[in-house]
């Protein structure tokens, strides 16, 4: 035994030929030992010092509960024996016996130093309080002690082995019963369990697709392709490619084609969608009570002084036991629910309930109302800095009028205008999905997956129930508002389907793109234009920020024009986005036109007024053997001349006529002026690249600014 065997199990020694799996208790070296070959082969798990937890309520006998704590102290110095009780009146008693236990105690010295080191108790004001720290603890060992012990069992979640009722000693468990006492430690029962067959079982997936030309299975295969795009893993893509049938099926009927069409419409579909970093938002869609507003001292408040007008004493846990319910984003109904929970006698009306709340939320007689009291959640700099960086919109159970109030009352009136308050008045409430679903379609946002998510958060399980149900390209980012229990509040939302749970509002900094490398928001405004564009050929988001650092995030479909696009990005300082589904099955030329066209939209949108640029830019830019030139006039009188002299007809998969028709597309909808010349060169990929260079590095000097703040023209207008 020992490390020894450990070394001889895992590498082999003499006749021991290598082992796969290691399984079995040890001391801390055995445990030392197994970390290290862990790798190397499996192993069952680390086990750490010894624990037991004792659940106890008024009706444990302190004398058991104490011998119990004890039997499990004497195991080791370093033993962890701990007690969780409703009952602190039970922790006087115990404290009492162990003193007198261990007077008689053999092992006394080992099991004092394993208390007084080690032990601890914790006191709890309610039996859901108790369960929940034992789950939290997740124990080796863990006993319960208490009047409905098989109730209080079935609720419990995380141990490693369970001891139900007064009778199941932990120390039965040691000898004479259980199938096995080898059991995680050091909260590990959170996820693994102990030794037992399972340990020696793997699980295998395999895959084949019997059917590979149906419905079904093209469209997996579809999306597995546009996946792999959005990854920016062409190799992926291209594999997933090749298994695209001739036959395309649409709404279940065949269709002979060479190549298979993509689907006419897009629509609102549920599904599964995930948030990184780097994810970027397409809206960012916000709930107002418990996220923007502090509504703890106002509808809060109305809802229990309400309640007390009615007769009935609650508390704010009574108001989060009906939220976290569901179907709970009206306050009127919330507490009418809350009313007749608390006094099923109750004969009082919901409307009689709504106008007491709106007398005291209100207010009356020329005395200001609750809703005077509500502060402001983020700071207003943060959300000025979202609201110019990504479309914003509020989804709100509050009636029009009161979201309106506040909102003027902190000037937020700027960044969330009217048409993008979306209110009581406007439809279904959370959890229904129709609300979000309204907001985005306000933002000009078509539902489709694989040109990036939108945003909403919210502070209850209405709010990411409704975005989970709008579709795979709604993320639900949960709050906790202040004051409220992080705990509590982020399992209910996770429950609930949130991909994330932020404690502050300044969380949205790891996950939105708004701050500097320190973390810190921004100061000063960007040059941001953002276009949705949407055709029977083409479903386009562009975004472009004149003033950013040279990032981009492509995606059109069309390998050599994401590379192209990319170039403008990073050698004209730009932040461009652009996502495109496009009819690539015909050609690529709406593709192309329609992404140019977008472009050029959203770089018109972001320079504005014109007003402090520099007008006009030009730019001669050499690649090996290829040198191009460029001149540009941001006059609003759109105008293309472009002469690449290609000499083949596409590069990658891309034609070369559609390359300069893109050049003419971003002039038209920019409203610039724009010169393009491929001066010498004999590769075509090399006289393409050396052209969208130079037009990066034109526009670069063009929207400058020249340190004059009006329009660089002597008409005063462009």
């Amino acid at each position: 035994g020992g490390a020894q065997a450990i070394a001889a199990l895992a590498y082999g020694a003499g006749p021991i030929p290598p082992c796969d799996a290691i399984v079995g208790p040890g001391n801390q070296w055995v445990t030392a030992a197994k970390q290290l070959v862990a790798g190397k082969c499996a192993i069952d798990m680390l086990a750490g010092p010894s624990e037991l937890l004792v659940l106890a309520d008024d009706t444990a006998n302190p004398k058991t509960v104490a011998a119990d704590l004890l039997a499990q102290a004497e195991h080791d110095v370093v033993a962890v024996p701990m007690l969780v009780t409703t009952d602190l009146s039970l922790v006087k008693k115990v404290e009492k016996e162990l003193t007198v236990q261990l007077a008689n105690l053999g092992t006394k010295s080992t099991a004092s130093k394993s208390l007084l080191n080690n032990g601890f108790v914790v006191v709890c004001e309610t039996l859901d309080e108790a369960i929940e720290t034992a789950d939290f603890l997740a124990p080796e060992h863990l006993e319960v002690l208490v009047k409905n012990e098989m109730d209080v069992a079935s609720r419990l979640n995380h141990y490693g082995a369970l001891f139900i009722g007064s009778k199941a000693a932990e120390v039965l468990g040691d000898y004479g019963a259980g199938p096995n006492h080898t059991l995680p430690t050091g909260r590990t029962a959170r996820y693994t369990g102990g030794l037992s067959v399972h340990c020696f079982l793997r699980i295998r997936t395999w895959m084949q697709l019997n059917d590979a030309e149906s419905g079904p299975a093209q469209e997996m295969v579809r999306d597995s392709v546009a996946l792999a795009k959005l990854e920016g893993l062409e190799g992926h893509a291209k594999s997933a490619s090749l298994r695209i049938s001739s036959v395309a099926y649409m709404n279940g009927d065949v269709k002979e084609n060479k190549v298979a069409d993509a689907p006419a419409t897009v629509t609102y579909t549920k599904g599964e969608a995930s948030i990184s970093r780097w994810t970027k938002p397409r809206a960012v869609l916000f709930d107002m009570d418990g996220v923007l507003a502090d509504v703890s001292g106002s509808y809060r408040v109305a809802t229990l002084e309400t309640a007390k007008a009615f007769g009935v004493s609650a508390t704010e846990e009574d108001i989060d036991v009906i939220k976290a319910k569901g179907d709970a984003n009206n306050d009127w109904v919330v507490t009418h629910r809350l009313i007749l929970a608390k006094d099923n006698k109750s004969k009082v009306k919901y409307e009689e309930v709504r106008d007491k709340f709106q007398e005291l939320y209100l207010g009356k007689d020329g005395k200001n109302g609750l809703r005077d009291t509500e502060s402001l959640i983020p700071e207003t700099k943060l959300l000025r800095r979202i609201a110019e960086k990504y479309p914003v919109a509020i989804v709100t159970g509050r009636p029009r009028d009161e979201a309106d109030y506040f909102l003027k009352l902190h000037n937020l009136s700027d960044i969330f205008p009217q048409d993008l308050r979306i209110c009581m008045e406007d439809g279904p409430p959370k959890p229904s999905p129709a609300p979000i679903i309204k907001a985005l379609q306000k933002l000009g946002i078509e539902a489709a997956p694989d040109l990036g998510v939108s945003y909403m958060i919210g502070d209850t399980v209405d709010d990411i129930r409704a975005a989970k149900d709008a579709g795979c390209d709604v993320l639900g980012l949960g709050f906790v508002p202040p004051g409220k229990n992080p705990l509590k509040v982020s399992r209910s939302l996770f429950g609930a389907g949130a991909v994330r749970v932020m404690e502050s509002m300044e969380e949205i900094l790891s996950v939105l793109d708004i701050s500097d490398g320190e973390g810190k928001v921004k100061d000063g405004q960007g040059r941001v234009g953002i276009i949705n564009r949407k055709t029977k050929e083409t479903t386009i988001f562009c975004k472009i920020n004149l003033d950013g650092s040279g990032k981009s995030n492509i995606n059109t479909g069309i390998g050599f024009y994401d590379h192209m696009l990319t170039a403008l990005s990073k050698h004209g300082r730009f932040d461009i986005d652009v996502k495109c589904k496009g009819d690539l099955h015909i050609d690529d030329h709406h593709t192309t036109e329609d992404v140019a066209l977008a472009l050029g939209s959203a770089f018109k949108k972001a320079i504005g007024d014109k007003k402090g640029i520099t007008r006009f830019g030009s730019a001669m830019v050499p690649l090996d053997e290829a040198l191009s030139r460029v001149v540009v006039d941001i006059s609003g009188r759109p105008s293309a001349h472009v002469s690449l002299g290609f000499r083949r007809s596409c590069i990658g998969t891309m034609s070369t006529e559609m390359l300069e028709h893109a050049f003419e597309s971003f002039a038209i909808n920019a409203g610039v002026t724009l010169h393009v010349e491929c001066l010498k060169g004999k590769n075509d990929h090399h006289r393409a690249e050396s052209a969208f260079k130079a037009m990066a590095r034109a526009l670069r000097v063009a929207v400058s600014k020249d340190g004059f703040k009006d329009v660089p023209s002597t008409k005063g207008v462009l």
